[in-house]
């Protein structure tokens, strides 16, 4: 999440963590803590302070069907699979 939306929200900080990114570089972030409704539920998140666009990892995903038009300005939809937990 950019500094600014984190800002805005006023979320609090929690801790840092230590990533390694997919060209093998590695980066410190912030995580805030965070509410969000996700398959009609409120869950409580960690969200991680980071330049570029919002990501949700796989454990968010845990129990959905996540379906990528791989184009620019593609169509990204998330479901919730029925019967899985």
């Amino acid at each position: 999440m950019p500094d600014d939306v984190i800002e805005r929200l006023a979320l609090v900080m929690r801790e840092e963590a230590e990533y390694i990114l997919a060209d093998g570089s590695v980066v410190v972030s912030q995580l805030y803590e965070a509410e969000v409704e996700w398959h009609g539920q409120w869950r409580r998140v960690l969200a991680a302070s980071m330049d570029g666009g919002p990501l949700v990892g796989m454990a968010m995903l845990r129990g959905s069907n996540l379906s990528v038009d791989v184009v620019t300005g593609g169509r990204v939809a998330i479901r919730a699979l029925t019967g899985s937990a």
